[in-house]
């Protein structure tokens, strides 16, 4: 079994629950209302390599794991993660919840007027297929080495 590079489509399908009203500070002074998609996509980037590597452990063992894993968040107006909930359809136990809600608890935001709510899905797919996976590949000018030599033959 071999997981393709992690189909991470966590930034772009991103979606804040409560509302997405980060409109600029006001006139008064205070921060927006809520987190925007941004806000969460900077906060949680340098975690989403480690994330993908937690599945990868622990949630591929399981013949039935869906290859989905979504983190529910719901983030204090102070900027600290509140409440974390993690689904991953297909995987049973709580090893692949131990090793991503440390991660989720400590990531920070910036501080906005009300709490947010934040669901952040991850992707994940998994394959049998021979010879899936990354491929290693050459681009050149010139052409690739082994290319050029073929086409050597060939003439």
């Amino acid at each position: 079994m071999r997981l393709l590079s992690p189909l991470i489509v966590c930034a772009a399908a991103l979606t804040a629950g409560v509302a997405l009203g980060g409109e600029p500070s006001s006139a008064d002074g205070k921060p927006p209302k809520h987190l925007t998609q941004t806000d969460i996509e900077q906060a949680i980037a340098h975690d989403v390599d480690a994330v993908a590597r937690c599945y990868k452990k622990f949630g591929l063992r399981h013949k039935k794991a869906k290859g989905e894993l979504r983190i529910e968040l719901v983030v204090h107006r102070r900027g600290y993660v509140k409440r974390v909930s993690i689904d991953a359809p297909g995987v049973r136990g709580k090893k692949l919840e131990r090793c991503v809600r440390p991660l989720a608890q400590a990531w920070s935001f910036p501080e906005r007027r009300y709490f947010t709510v934040a669901s952040v899905p991850f992707f994940f797919l998994r394959t049998d297929a021979k010879g899936a996976g990354p491929m290693h590949s050459c681009w050149s000018a010139k052409g690739c080495p082994t290319r050029r030599r073929a086409n050597r033959r060939n003439r």
